[in-house]
C-alpha cells in the first residue's frame, strides 16, 4: 500500500466512475425538473401496477428511486409490497461502479433484480402478507422512531455564513461540473487501451485533475457536515419541509434547500449535493477494496472459495444488510477486479442491499426497515444459490 494506490484510487473515482454519474444523474434530474414532480403523481396513482412501477424506479442507478418512495410510504401512498420491490431492484451507487467497468454485468444484474422485484413484490401483495405486515407495523408503537419535527424556511439558510453559501451554491457546483466536462474525454479514452501511449501526457494531466477533484469533494463533504451541525438546529432529526414530501436530513452532504425547483440553478445545486455524497461513497468503497486486498488478499480468496464458493453468497448477502454504499462498492470491486466474488454472490448482494435509501427508511421507520432487511434475504438467497446451481451444471447467464 503506497501513494500510487491512493492516487490511482482518487483519480479513478472521478474519471472512471463520477463522469458517468454526473451525466446519468443530471439527465434524471432534468427529466424530473420538466415533468414537475410527475414521478410522485405517477407512483401514487398507480395502485394495481404500483409494484411494477416501483421496481422500475428501483432500476435507476444510485438510490434515487427508493428515496422517492420512502416519504410516500410514510404517508400511506405506497404499499409495503411496492416499497420492497423498489428496494430489491436497486443496488445503490455500486451500480455506477459496475456500469462504468462492466456494462454487460450491469445489464444482467438489472434484469435479474427487476424480475425478482416484480415476482417477490406481487407475491407479497397477492398473498396479503405485505398488507398484514404493514398493518402490524403501523399498529405497533415504534419506540425507535425520532419524534422531532421542524419546518425549514428560507431564513434558516441565512444561518449559514455568506461565504459558505457562495461556496455551496456557486463555486462548488461550477468546479464539479467543469471538472466532469473536462475529464469526460479521458473517460472515453480509457475505454480504448491503444490511446494510452499516444495520449499519455493528456491522461497524466487528467489523472491529477481527477485526483484533486475527488479530494476537494471529500473535503467539502466534511466541511458541509461540520457546518450543518454547527449552524442548523436539530440537524439529523426527522423533519417536514413545508409544502413538500417528508425528507430526511442526515449526516451527509445533502443540502438544506427550498426544494421548489422553480429554476435551473436549483436543479444544478440538487445534482451537485447528491454528487458530492456519491464521490465520498465511491472513494471509500474503492479504497477499502485496495486496503483489504493488499493486507488480506490471500485470506479473503481462501474464504470466498470455501465450500465451493457457497460461503461467498452468504457473505455477500450479509454485506448487503449493511446500510450505505461503501461496503457494496468494495464487494463489487472484488468481483470486477479479482473475480474472487462470483456473479451469483454479486446478484444476491444487489438484491439484498439498498444503498443510502436504507438510511432514509431507518430514519422514518426503523421497524419497517428491520422487516424489509429480513424479507429481502429470502429472494437474495433464492437467486444467489439458483445462479450458482445453474453455473455448476454449465448454464451461465453471461457468455
Amino acid at each position: 500500500m503506497n501513494w500510487d494506490t491512493f492516487f490511482t484510487t482518487g483519480a479513478g473515482t472521478f474519471i472512471d466512475v463520477m463522469t458517468w454519474v454526473i451525466v446519468s444523474l443530471f439527465i434524471f434530474e432534468l427529466i424530473n425538473f420538466f415533468i414537475k414532480d410527475g414521478l410522485y403523481n405517477w407512483i401514487k396513482k398507480s395502485k394495481k401496477s404500483q409494484v411494477f412501477n416501483a421496481a422500475i424506479l428501483g432500476l435507476i442507478p444510485g438510490c434515487g428511486g427508493p428515496l422517492l418512495l420512502v416519504p410516500l410510504y410514510k404517508k400511506g401512498n405506497v404499499s409495503l409490497s411496492a416499497l420492497t420491490a423498489s428496494f430489491i431492484a436497486t443496488f445503490g451507487d455500486a451500480a455506477f461502479v459496475i456500469l462504468s467497468k462492466n456494462p454487460e454485468v450491469f445489464l444482467h444484474l438489472m434484469w435479474i433484480s427487476f424480475i425478482t422485484a416484480i415476482i417477490f413484490g406481487y407475491a407479497l401483495q397477492i398473498s396479503g402478507i405485505g398488507m398484514k405486515l404493514e398493518t402490524n407495523i403501523k399498529n405497533s408503537k415504534n419506540k425507535f422512531a425520532k419524534k422531532e419535527f421542524q419546518t425549514i424556511h428560507d431564513k434558516e439558510r441565512a444561518l449559514m455564513p455568506s461565504w459558505f453559501n457562495v461556496l455551496d451554491e456557486k463555486i462548488g457546483p461550477l468546479f464539479l461540473f467543469s471538472a466532469g466536462i473536462f475529464l469526460f474525454p479521458s473517460t472515453i479514452m480509457n475505454l480504448v487501451p491503444a490511446w494510452e501511449n499516444t495520449l499519455s501526457l493528456w491522461l497524466l494531466i487528467s489523472n491529477w485533475i481527477g485526483f484533486v477533484a475527488t479530494m476537494t469533494m471529500i473535503c467539502f463533504y466534511l466541511i458541509k457536515s461540520f457546518m450543518n451541525r454547527l449552524y442548523i438546529p436539530n440537524y439529523g432529526s426527522y423533519i417536514h419541509i413545508e409544502g413538500h414530501e417528508d425528507e430526511i436530513i442526515k449526516n451527509s452532504a445533502i443540502a438544506i434547500s427550498k426544494n421548489n425547483k422553480e429554476n435551473i440553478n436549483q436543479l444544478f445545486h440538487d445534482v451537485f449535493v447528491n454528487l458530492v455524497r456519491i464521490v465520498v461513497w465511491v472513494f471509500i468503497g474503492l479504497f477499502s477494496f485496495e486496503v483489504l486486498y493488499f493486507y488480506m488478499g490471500d485470506s479473503i480468496e481462501s474464504l470466498f472459495n470455501f465450500a465451493g464458493g457457497s460461503i461467498t453468497i452468504l457473505i455477500a448477502i450479509a454485506v448487503g444488510m449493511i446500510p450505505g454504499c461503501g461496503p457494496q462498492i468494495a464487494l463489487a470491486n472484488f468481483f470486477l477486479s479479482t473475480g474472487t466474488v462470483n456473479l451469483s454472490a454479486l446478484a444476491g448482494n444487489s438484491i439484498n442491499q439498498d444503498g443510502d435509501a436504507a438510511f432514509a427508511l431507518i430514519a422514518v421507520d426503523v421497524k419497517t426497515s428491520m422487516v424489509m432487511r429480513f424479507l429481502n434475504i429470502i429472494p437474495a438467497l433464492i437467486v444467489g444459490f439458483t445462479l450458482m446451481g445453474l453455473n455448476n451444471i454449465g448454464i451461465s447467464i453471461i457468455n
